[in-house]
């Protein structure tokens, strides 16, 4: 009964608010798969659109996982979701609780770590689906590690097939700064 559609979108929220991670939009939807529960990538967009990202930890922010528990750890992220409608709270847990019941007793302890709803690290969430031409069915990034200078961009790409195509052309030296790949 954990493995709801409910859930999945917590877990999604959950990760849009803290920075977001490519790998969650590789192994959630597989998890889901595997429990006949269908998530995508429109799901992540969807929420990473209305669920803005409240912690900037490392490797793109100052923060780690341990100052993340100091401030009140995914409990108090919990929390932040729920008071602002984006939590479903009835969602079961491991630990016997619903994650309303564990959202309702955390506490906030550093809002530099944890920001406030109104006035978060970014307006949406950590990742960002893209779609278009070199990616009809989608692809992730990590938007909130992404240089401003790089949110858009106009002009050719090199495309690769596999991750050894690509580390072949980087050690061959046919990528040079400023190519987009």
């Amino acid at each position: 009964d954990i493995m709801t559609r409910e859930a999945f979108e917590n877990a999604v929220a959950l990760d849009m608010a803290l920075g977001g991670s490519s790998n969650t939009a590789l192994h959630l939807p597989a998890i889901a798969h595997e429990a006949g529960v269908p998530l995508s990538l429109d799901d992540f967009d969807r929420i990473a659109q209305n669920t803005p990202q409240l912690s900037k930890l490392s490797p793109s922010g100052k923060y780690f996982i341990e100052d993340l528990y100091a401030a009140g750890g995914v409990s108090a992220v919990l929390k932040r979701l729920a008071e602002n409608g984006r939590l479903h709270t009835d969602c079961k847990t491991v630990a016997l609780k619903t994650q309303g019941e564990i959202a309702a007793v955390a506490h906030v302890m550093d809002e530099d770590v944890i920001h406030p709803w109104n006035n978060p690290v970014h307006e949406t969430g950590g990742i960002a689906v893209l779609k278009g031409n070199l990616a009809v069915d989608g692809s992730v990034v990590k938007a909130g590690a992404v240089d401003e200078d790089m949110l858009v961009h106009s002009g050719p790409a090199k495309v690769f097939n596999s991750e050894e195509e690509a580390v072949e052309a980087i050690t061959g030296g046919k990528i040079v700064k400023g190519d987009v790949v």
